[in-house]
C-alpha cells in the first residue's frame, strides 16, 4: 500500500511539470540563414588564416587548471577561475590527443553559429533588423577574433550569445521548454565567467516577470532556480573539499 501511494504521488508530480505538446513553430527564413552562414564560413576562415594561435600566460593556466582536474602530473588548482573553460579543453581533446586542432576547430564553429543565432532572436521582430544586426556582427570581426586563443573568451561569446537566442525563444514562442535552455546556457556561461552572473539573473527575473501569470510557467522558472542553486552549492562544496 505504501509503494502504491508513493507511486500514485510520484505520477502526479511528472505530470505536474510535465512540458505540454510542442506547438507548430514558425520558419526562419532560409535563404536568410544561408546567406549569413556562408558570410560568417569566409569571414572565420580569414581570421583562422591571418591570426596565429594565441597561447599565453592565461591559457597557461586554463591548461594547468585541466591538467588538475584530470589528475594529471603539473596541474594547477585556480580556486577564483571558473572550471568551464578547462572542460571544454578536455572535451575537445587537448590532452587526448595532445593538439589544439579539435579546440580551435570547435572554437570556430562558435563563431560561424553565432551570427545565426543573432539573426534567429532578433527575426521575430523585424526580419530586416535581424538582418542587418547579424551583418554588423560578423563585420565586427567579434565572433571569430578569438577562435585561435586558448582563452575562455570565444565559449563566452557564444554562450552568451546562446542565452540571448534561447530567452528570446521563450518571450516570443511562450514554450517554456525554452526556461530550461535559458538557464542551462546561462549557467554554462557563468561557469565559464562569473560575471555572467548577472545574466542568468537577469534572465531568471525576466523569466518570472513573463511567467508570473501562468502557474505551469513559474513551476519551470523556480526549477530552474532550484537547479541553479543546487549546482552552485555543489561546486562551493567541492571546491572548499
Amino acid at each position: 500500500m505504501p509503494m502504491l501511494k508513493l507511486h500514485s504521488f510520484s505520477q502526479h508530480i511528472a505530470v505536474y511539470f510535465a512540458l505540454p505538446p510542442v506547438k507548430p513553430r514558425t520558419a526562419f527564413s532560409r535563404r536568410d540563414q544561408t546567406i549569413l552562414l556562408a558570410l560568417a564560413i569566409v569571414f572565420q576562415a580569414l581570421y583562422l588564416l591571418i591570426i596565429p594561435l594565441g597561447i599565453e600566460c592565461d591559457a597557461a593556466m586554463y591548461f594547468n587548471y585541466a591538467k588538475s582536474i584530470l589528475g594529471v602530473e603539473g596541474g594547477a588548482y585556480t580556486y577564483h577561475r571558473p572550471p568551464g573553460y578547462p572542460v571544454f579543453l578536455i572535451v575537445t581533446g587537448q590532452f587526448l590527443f595532445d593538439s589544439f586542432v579539435i579546440t580551435v576547430m570547435v572554437q570556430a564553429l562558435m563563431g560561424v553559429l553565432a551570427p545565426l543565432l543573432v539573426y534567429r532572436s532578433l527575426v521575430p521582430m523585424h526580419r530586416v533588423t535581424a538582418l542587418a544586426c547579424s551583418g554588423a556582427f560578423i563585420i565586427s570581426g567579434i565572433p571569430f577574433a578569438a577562435a585561435k586563443l586558448m582563452l575562455a573568451t570565444q565559449l563566452y561569446m557564444f554562450l552568451v550569445v546562446a542565452t540571448i537566442y534561447a530567452f528570446s525563444r521563450y518571450y516570443f514562442t511562450n514554450e517554456p521548454r525554452f526556461i530550461y535552455l535559458t538557464v542551462f546556457v546561462s549557467l554554462a556561461a557563468m561557469f565559464t565567467r562569473w560575471e555572467a552572473v548577472f545574466l542568468l539573473a537577469f534572465a531568471t527575473v525576466a523569466m518570472f516577470v513573463i511567467g508570473r501569470k501562468t502557474s505551469r510557467h513559474l513551476r519551470y522558472v523556480l526549477t530552474g532556480f532550484v537547479v541553479v542553486m543546487l549546482t552552485l552549492s555543489s561546486w562551493s562544496f567541492i571546491r572548499s573539499v
